[in-house]
């Protein structure tokens, strides 16, 4: 729905414990507070069309995760746990 709707290719979804999302970027996108707006609206959409209401979006600067042995990028995770 993101690279869809907000035309934004360079980013990741992590997934809370408690349901909220944190979008971050790749170094490369220009304007990020501007991706982060565009794909916001895009995944509340998709979530509202699922009927699912209320879910935290929030905006992060730090780069996204990447796989510690291959270093590859994933676009949706689950958040590590905490100790």
């Amino acid at each position: 729905a993101i690279e869809e709707e907000a035309h934004v290719t360079q980013f990741q979804v992590i997934g809370h414990a408690g349901g909220g999302l944190e979008l971050r970027f790749e170094p490369a996108v220009a304007d990020a507070h501007a991706a982060f707006a565009c794909c916001r609206h895009a995944i509340r959409t998709l979530l509202a069309q699922h009927g699912v209401t209320g879910t935290r979006i929030t905006f992060s600067a730090a780069g996204p995760l990447r796989e510690h042995a291959s270093g590859k990028l994933r676009r949706v995770v689950s958040a590590p746990p905490r100790h």
